[in-house]
């Protein structure tokens, strides 16, 4: 079972009177009122996962989107959870399915034994993810794919994660359009990836408009509320076109698995 809950601490454990429960560290506290079962923080768990789990019968794990990342998915402490400790029930309690990028869901439905399509592994997932926003395959974590392999999984005990964006466009006028398309023309002559091109032509419209204020992908899911303020130039059509895309994407799925009405 996958619980997603934008306030962790109002999110009632009773159901788990036995459970162990690992809490990311500096992540709320679930509410434990009715439980007997203990508490680690991810850190402590994470030095002695073998004896921790010892004799467990469920787990509960706190705090996914801000324990396994990109960086540390190789830590042994998931593949012997996965394939050695099978009898143990796991619970992933969370304020949303993913952050920054969707492929990370798979990190959630992986520690709950749920298999996600043909993946039994995350480079795939994202290897898959980033070929389909270049267009070249069809997207395995779009809300349609993610809900067809969440049906009675996922739980969310909200219908939304994120408030309406209030998103604030200055217009900077055509001279300053014209020097964009200059510096655009320059990037693609000059710079290698597209990663680099994008920093450039965002630098260009933060210097244009001081007041700019456009969150990276990774502080988006930092806040529910949210006030942009962005340019009329293209770099930020297309940035804020990729964070509204997340947002509806994540509100997406709690509406859908709101009140287990998936």
């Amino acid at each position: 079972m996958i619980i997603l809950a934008p306030d962790i601490t109002k999110v009632q454990c009773a159901a788990w009177p036995d459970a162990l429960f690992v809490v990311a560290d500096r992540f709320p506290m679930p509410d434990l009122a009715g439980t007997k079962g203990d508490v680690m923080r991810w850190s402590a768990f994470e030095a002695d996962f073998k004896g921790a789990s010892d004799g467990r019968k469920t787990i509960i794990l706190v705090g996914m989107t801000k324990i396994r990342t990109p960086s540390n998915r190789g830590n042994p402490v998931w593949g012997y959870l996965h394939n050695h400790r099978k009898d143990i029930q796991k619970v992933s309690v969370d304020r949303t399915l993913f952050v920054s990028e969707p492929w990370r869901a798979f990190f959630q439905f992986y520690w709950v034994h749920v298999p996600y399509g043909c993946y039994t592994y995350s480079y795939l997932a994202e290897s898959h993810w980033r070929a389909a926003a270049d267009g070249v395959r069809p997207d395995p974590f779009s809300q349609e794919a993610i809900l067809s392999q969440g049906m009675g999984i996922i739980r969310s005990q909200a219908p939304a994660y994120f408030a309406p964006m209030a998103i604030d466009t200055v217009a900077v006028g055509p001279e300053v359009h014209a020097e964009y398309n200059r510096l655009k023309a320059a990037c693609f002559d000059e710079e290698h990836t597209i990663g680099a091109i994008l920093a450039r032509l965002a630098k260009f419209a933060q210097q244009a408009v001081p007041t700019r204020s456009i969150p990276t992908t990774a502080r988006l899911f930092e806040h529910r509320e949210w006030a942009w303020t962005r340019t009329d130039l293209k770099i930020d059509e297309y940035l804020t076109g990729r964070l509204t895309g997340l947002v509806e994407l994540t509100n997406g799925i709690a509406r859908s698995t709101y009140d287990n009405r998936v």
